[in-house]
């Protein structure tokens, strides 16, 4: 079977997944088995039990040849102070154990599970001198005593060998669990504060801030530096004075879980990002229960300032390459990318991810989505979709331009883009056009989406209507 093998082994399993055979009924845990992995000599639970969510942990493994003891060590990457953490050791001599040559490795599998296992870093080290074989033929001195056996085999003897399962999932030296269907939860350190789950990438590719480090760079958060505010934070104007640039930082408003969330979020959302359209991260910060995401600051503001509050007009040429440029990142985040990346909050005065059908419609509009208008002396709400296309179905597309533009645009180009901003707001998203259609009729390589002349009225409220 999987669980016993011809050639004798020893293995630390990290297993996430508990099987029949495990010990005491563990179920995520660790362990230390010899030539079976369905029979442990010593077992102990994952110090995080939601270790399978993902999370960044470093392994230290170690054998004492002296004592026979082989220990292993489990620590949070991410504060190696950390009181919680795994230990387990096992009595085993590796001379009696194991054949005198060995070799030493990973393996690991998941069953019909999936997860994601990664190892990014691990070393070898030994205090102990390895004696090689030599061919020569030439008998020692009759004065040199013979060498000891057992500590010949005992030098070489030093093995890590992780080997799980059918159902097991394994990890060792530096492992991340990281289950890609973005479950990412938090957890409180003892002292109160929360602790962060931070990905190998971000670790490697940006940079870790000190609270101090952006205290100093926004003037203490000074108000006449503030960007603007969101839900869950605010963004201030930032100088890093080591590197003489200008950067936007968010700080999420303190004890707040929510906010939390989505600062964790974010930063493990961004960081797998590269495009040109994307808003780019340069780090981040997690001290003393202050949370902030340090990106690249973004001098000419955000779409909503440019199409309703900026006195100077925005001209045609460049809405339009706003509009290409908000598809391409667009097609990016939902084509190109390893795993398909939706937003969830898109709007024009949202400068990092702004990538939004009603961004396009409002480029050419320059009405916003949702505006108050005046008729016959009475206010009311209009929403921009239903007006546009009420327009459509009259044929008079065009009244729905910026009367600002005085007639200066490319009438190809605005067509394709009403257009396809009513095809992306179909009331029924299966008659929506993907991505990769919607870019190709922006840039003239598809024909112009057929639309009905009334906007539809949602299937589900069809449906209950009928009944």
């Amino acid at each position: 079977s999987y669980g016993i093998v011809n050639s004798p082994f020893v293995a630390v399993e990290f297993d996430t997944f508990g099987n029949p055979w495990d010990p005491f009924g563990l179920s995520a845990h660790v362990a230390i088995g010899l030539n079976s992995i369905e029979t442990s000599l010593n077992a102990v639970n994952w110090w995080w039990n939601e270790i399978a969510n993902g999370g960044l942990v470093n392994a230290s493994i170690t054998y004492n040849s002296s004592t026979n003891n082989l220990s292993v060590l489990l620590l949070d990457a991410d504060d190696f102070t950390r009181q919680n953490s795994s230990r387990l050791s096992a009595t085993l001599d590796l001379s009696i154990c194991l054949p005198e040559w060995v070799t030493f490795g990973f393996s690991g599998t998941t069953g019909s599970y999936f997860e994601l296992h990664t190892i990014y870093s691990w070393n070898f080290s030994s205090t102990l001198q390895v004696v090689m074989p030599t061919n020569t033929t030439i008998n020692p001195p009759a004065t040199s005593p013979p060498a000891n056996p057992k500590r010949k085999s005992r030098t070489w003897l030093w093995v890590v060998l992780a080997n799980i399962g059918a159902i097991s999932a394994s990890l060792l030296v530096l492992g991340l669990v990281w289950f890609y269907c973005r479950r990412r939860n938090y957890s409180r350190k003892e002292d109160g504060t929360m602790s962060v789950n931070v990905n190998r990438e971000m670790v490697t590719a940006h940079r870790k801030f000190s609270y101090k480090e952006l205290r100093l760079a926004t003037s203490n958060f000074a108000d006449e530096g503030l960007l603007g505010e969101g839900g869950f934070g605010k963004v201030y104007l930032g100088f890093l004075r080591d590197i003489s640039c200008n950067i936007a930082v968010k700080r999420v408003t303190p004890n707040s879980q929510q906010g939390f969330k989505e600062y964790e979020s974010e930063i493990t959302t961004i960081t797998r990002l590269r495009h040109r359209n994307l808003v780019q991260l340069i780090g981040w910060c997690h001290d003393n229960n202050q949370f902030l995401i340090v990106y690249e600051f973004l001098p000419n503001k955000n779409l909503d300032y440019h199409l309703h509050r900026e006195p100077c007009l925005l001209i045609w040429d460049k809405r339009y390459k706003i509009a290409m440029g908000l598809a391409s990142a667009l097609f990016y985040l939902q084509e190109e990318c390893n795993q398909c990346v939706l937003h969830r909050d898109i709007k024009s005065s949202n400068v990092l991810l702004d990538l939004s059908f009603n961004a396009k419609l409002e480029i050419a509009t320059g009405k916003k989505a949702i505006a108050v208008i005046e008729r016959n002396g009475q206010r009311f709400k209009r929403k921009l979709v239903e007006w546009v296309w009420e327009l459509y179905g009259k044929e008079s597309l065009f009244d729905a331009v910026d009367p600002r533009l005085s007639g200066n645009y490319d009438m190809e180009q605005m067509e394709r883009l009403l257009l396809v901003g009513l095809a992306c707001a179909h009331p029924n998203y299966f008659d929506r056009p993907s991505i990769t259609q919607a870019v190709d009729i922006l840039s003239s390589k598809a024909p112009l989406p057929i639309l009905p002349p009334e906007m539809p009225i949602p299937t589900n409220i069809v449906s209950l209507k009928d009944t």
